[in-house]
Parts: C-alpha cells; structure tokens; sequence
C-alpha cells in the first residue's frame, strides 16, 4: 500500500511538471507572437506613415493657401461666406472657375432643368424675395442669402453657420416657413420651377419645413474639390479655388488655423525615435478626418 501511495505522488509530480513545461512553452509562444505582430506593426507604421508625416510637416512649413476670411477673424459671419460662396459659384465672375463650380455644387438638385441650365443665369447674394405681412398686417422684406435666377427656374440658397441658427432651431424653422410663403404669392416666380436650399454646416433640414432640400457645407466642399481635381482649369483659377477651399474648411466647417498646427505637432511626434501608439492613432485618425484639407495642404508640396 506504501509502495501504491509513492508510486501516486510520483505520478502525480510528473503530471505537473509536464503542465509547467507546456505552460512554460504556451507562454513563451505567445510572447514570440506578440513580438513578432509588433515588429510587423512598427515596419508598416514606419513604411506608412513616417514619410506621410515627413511630407505633411514640409508642406505645412512652404506655406498654406492663405484662408483670407478665416485669417481675418469673425470667419462664422454668415453675410462675409454669402457674398464669398456667391462669387465663386458666379459664371460672370473674374475667378476664371466659369460655371464649373455652379454646376458641380448645385448639379445633384438640378433634376429635369435644361441641360445648359447654367448660362445667362444670374447669381445674386442677398437677394430681395418679397414682403413677409404677419398677423398684425405687419410687413417684413425678406432677403434670401443667394439666388440663382433662370429663365424658367429659380435656386433659391438660405444658409446658417451658427449653431444657434442651425436647422433644428425655431429660428431656423420659422424662418424657413415665412420664406416659402413669400415665394408662393410672389408673382415673379409663378411660372418658375422654385429650388428651395438650406445649407448649413451639418445638412439638416427642420421637420416640417416643406419644399427645402439639406445641403451641408461638407457637400459643397466636397464638389468644389471634385472640380479643383477635374485638370480643366487654369492655373490662376485652380489657385482661386485652392484658397477658396482652405476657407470653407477652416471657416464654417472647422473653426481656425489651429488644426494645421495640430496636423504639425501630430507628425512631429510620430517622427520621435520612441514607438508610440497613442501617437500613431492620433494621427491616423487626424488623417482621416481631414483627408480633403491634407490633400490640399500637400497639393504643392
């Protein structure tokens, strides 16, 4: 029975110390995964992004298309991005864009009008739609921010910027109420076929305001640089646009110049001899919000 007991405990002794040796093993295994998977993650990272975050640093440091109305302060001011964006999508204007930009922005909503819907339109910011008469008999002129008139047609563009003014705010809605009634009585657009467009940072449009079709500033940005990337322009115009660009997106969709800084300091420390994981995820995800504004940043570079 003595011998039985020995002869277990032996067994049992080489049971785990077969178990330490397969942990042991298992462990050592997984370390050498986990090595392996981050020598491969720090080679592409470094593949990847190092020369990304090079290039984007110099590009920075040769300058950027000046944003003039960002640079000047005040940049959410809507009436100084009303008479900006009614210029840029202006045929008649010195910008050498032609209609390009007119049809690329407002093309998507264009639906059944002519084919040559763009010539001899007129582009007019601040322009006067009609009488607002309240309950009280009280009249009220209303001016929309800009107006596209046709022969048969007529875009009609509301914009807000600020949030407070944005699209589902009372303001916003009451606004955009009072504005289609005046369009339904005035006579001038009786044989026109009206487009209604409220453009806002965000694209929304308040429930219940009827006939209005979202437009973000994201949307515009986004067309005006399909036309900066289409080849067809010259080169006094594709610096017209570039600039153009830099200002609706560091003006009503972003805020300031900070992110270019931001963009720098990012690849600054990516570039740091320490691997830094935090560092790589911030400007991974840097460069994916942003890809338009790197794009534009790095066009000379």
């Amino acid at each position: 029975m003595t011998l039985n007991e020995d002869r277990l405990k032996e067994i049992i002794g080489e049971i785990k110390e077969a178990q330490d040796k397969a942990r042991d093993y298992k462990t050592k295994a997984l370390e050498g995964t986990i090595k392996n998977i981050k020598n491969a993650f720090e080679s592409y990272w470094k593949e990847k992004y190092l020369p990304r975050a090079s290039e984007l640093i110099k590009a920075i440091d040769q300058g950027i298309p000046v944003p003039v109305l960002a640079v000047c302060g005040r940049g959410t001011q809507e009436i100084r991005y009303t008479r900006y964006l009614g210029y840029f999508l202006d045929p008649g204007k010195s910008h050498g864009i032609g209609s390009s930009l007119l049809k690329a922005v407002l093309g998507p909503h264009a639906e059944d009008l002519p084919e040559k819907w763009t010539e001899e339109c007129q582009v007019i910011s601040e322009m006067w739609i009609g009488d607002y008469t309240n309950k009280q008999g009280e009249k009220q002129g209303c001016l929309c921010d800009i107006g596209v008139i046709g022969d048969n047609f007529a875009f009609i563009i509301e914009q807000k910027i600020l949030s407070s003014e944005d699209a589902g705010s009372q303001i916003g809605l009451s606004q955009l109420k009072r504005y289609s009634d005046v369009l339904d009585k005035n006579p001038n657009y009786k044989n026109s076929r009206v487009i209604k467009i409220f453009l806002t940072p965000t694209g929304r449009v308040p429930e219940g305001a009827l006939g209005w079709r979202p437009l973000s500033y994201y949307q515009v940005i986004e067309r005006a640089y399909g036309v900066y990337k289409g080849g067809r322009l010259t080169t006094v115009a594709r610096g017209n646009l570039r600039r153009f660009l830099m200002d609706l997106i560091m003006g009503p969709y972003r805020e300031t110049e900070e992110l270019v800084e931001d963009l720098k300091k990012s690849s600054e420390l990516l570039l740091e001899e320490t691997f830094n994981l935090n560092a790589i995820t911030r400007f991974r995800r840097l460069l994916e919000e942003n890809q338009l504004l790197i794009n534009l940043l790095m066009e000379e570079s």
